[in-house]
């Protein structure tokens, strides 16, 4: 192979990885704005969300699939909970598939709160933990209604 054929074939991959690496790099945000620009249309982007009590969560659009647009929420870091909450949580993920439509007016704050799009180990902890205190807000509520009706019979 001559030098011109090669030097040809080099700046062919050259020219490939970088759309590669245009088309289908994630943008990270830094502001919510930015996140919620690349929301309107599902493209991919990246955001740390740092809550006022110091937990990190990691907010990364996927992209598109089926009419749907694919977000993944990681809990990073767990900020003032108790240190059974941090094992629990902290590291875990669940990925979102939100409708296309209803996606894009979201605000980031309302991205992970309807957990009927989401699935993963991260909702399935949320679930176990709701559903441990609705248990024992029913145990608690049960004996005083029991001994309202011991007191009436």
């Amino acid at each position: 192979m001559n030098k011109r054929g090669l030097v040809l074939i080099v700046v062919v991959i050259l020219i490939l990885l970088s759309l590669f690496y245009f088309v289908f790099k994630t943008k990270e945000c830094k502001t919510s704005g930015c996140f919620e620009d690349s929301a309107l249309n599902c493209k991919k982007a990246t955001i740390n969300v740092r809550e006022a009590n110091g937990s990190i969560s990691q907010y990364t659009i996927q992209g598109k699939e089926s009419g749907n647009c694919l977000l993944n929420i990681k809990l990073e870091k767990i900020g003032s909970l108790s240190e059974e909450m941090k094992n629990k949580f902290e590291g875990k993920d669940m990925t979102c598939n939100i409708p296309l439509n209803e996606f894009s007016r979201m605000k980031i704050e309302d991205m992970g709160a309807n957990l009927d799009y989401c699935h993963g180990p991260l909702k399935e902890d949320i679930y176990d933990i709701v559903i441990k205190k609705l248990y024992n807000l029913v145990i608690r509520d049960m004996s005083s209604v029991l001994q309202e009706v011991e007191r009436v019979l």
